[in-house]
């Protein structure tokens, strides 16, 4: 199987596993005033510098963000590898400062090198993923490594991946699963599906002989598999795999060929079959087959425009815990009735969907 690596997926979730002196809380003032903080840190205090920056990126406060580079920079100036860390983290996410992976890096290196295990796995993850270095799994393992060994989640999440797919270490699949396991015992959502893909992959025939069986989830799976970026890549035996899941009333298998055909992918784009499959897939009940019929209804894609149609669908999506609807809702409330093309309805919107799946692979 391909293991996507998940650094454009996985770097939001970092905010739940900021350094203990970055997690800002909502309560810090339960104990200590915002003013009396803010005294403070005007007064040379780097832990109130950390956690004046920490509740502003914490809580999200936009207009402050530059406030937070300013505490960052003064704090890091007096040696704190804590708030090199949280410049490092601005600067990735281009809050309160340009955009700059490059001077991402740069806070993330100094952090690691004074030493910080959370500038380390932040190094390590820039490594995997090429964002503000060269792309390097060898430099990534002796960064992501420590990370890992300390408990950092996104750090065992990402080490596990690359001892699974052999990415700059030999194969091991008992220790990508020791890793696996280990992050989503700390909430790590993602380490929990690529532990899923993981020991699908072990299990392959099996899973391809239930198929042949006729069990519909191991169909889907199946389906899955053959859809996915990377050498196993084969959309005709995807759709073969789908097409006998979704004879069967699967949903998501059904979300999958609409998906196909609405991207055109591994066929001609085609609007009508997406339609019709986003239609048996909401039937079924599946979240994200609502939340596609509510994005073809409100663009006409395969069936006459529909904006009321296309509310229903998206609100049916939402009730059934599918964040993706909240999005063109959103807009369609501050714009109008209309439902934007590019949300959700390009090819690569739902190819991405379709990828955030765990899929078995050969063995």
């Amino acid at each position: 199987m391909n293991f996507r690596l998940p650094f454009l997926v996985l770097i939001p979730s970092l905010l739940l596993f900021l350094p203990p002196a970055l997690r800002g809380q909502n309560a810090v003032t339960n104990v200590i005033s915002l003013g009396d903080l803010e005294k403070l840190a005007r007064a040379g205090d780097v832990d109130s510098m950390l956690k004046l920056g920490s509740h502003i990126f914490k809580n999200d406060i936009t207009d402050k963000f530059p406030e937070a580079v300013s505490y960052y920079q003064k704090a890091a100036a007096q040696g704190s590898p804590t708030a090199e860390v949280g410049l490092g983290m601005l600067y990735q996410a281009g809050k309160g400062v340009p955009q700059n992976d490059g001077e991402a890096v740069k806070w993330f290196r100094r952090a690691s090198d004074h030493g910080d295990i959370f500038g380390k796995g932040y190094l390590g993850i820039a490594y995997v993923d090429g964002r503000g270095v060269a792309k390097d799994f060898g430099e990534a393992f002796k960064f992501l490594k420590p990370a890992a060994d300390k408990g950092w989640p996104p750090a065992q999440s990402v080490l596990g991946i690359m001892y699974a797919e052999g990415l700059g270490v030999p194969v091991d699949e008992a220790a990508a699963v020791k890793l696996f396991e280990a992050a989503a015992a700390k909430g790590e959502s993602r380490a929990a599906e690529q532990l899923t893909a993981l020991r699908d992959r072990m299990n392959f025939d099996q899973l391809k002989a239930a198929g042949e069986r006729g069990e519909a989830e191991a169909q889907f799976k199946m389906g899955n598999f053959y859809s996915r970026e990377g050498k196993t890549q084969n959309f005709p035996e995807a759709k073969k795999w789908l097409l006998l899941a979704a004879a069967k009333g699967h949903g998501e298998a059904a979300y999958y060929l609409a998906s196909m055909a609405l991207s055109g992918s591994g066929q001609a784009r085609d609007y009508a079959e997406a339609y019709q499959w986003f239609l048996a897939s909401a039937r079924a009940g599946y979240s994200k087959g609502c939340t596609g019929l509510g994005i073809v209804y409100g663009n006409g894609f395969g069936v006459q425009q529909d904006f009321a149609e296309a509310r229903v669908w998206l609100l049916t999506g939402a009730d059934r815990d599918d964040s993706e609807a909240a999005i063109p809702l959103g807009r369609m409330a501050q714009n109008g009735p209309g439902v934007p093309r590019p949300l959700g309805a390009s090819p690569r919107g739902f190819r991405r969907a379709r990828q955030q799946r765990p899929t078995p692979a050969a063995t």
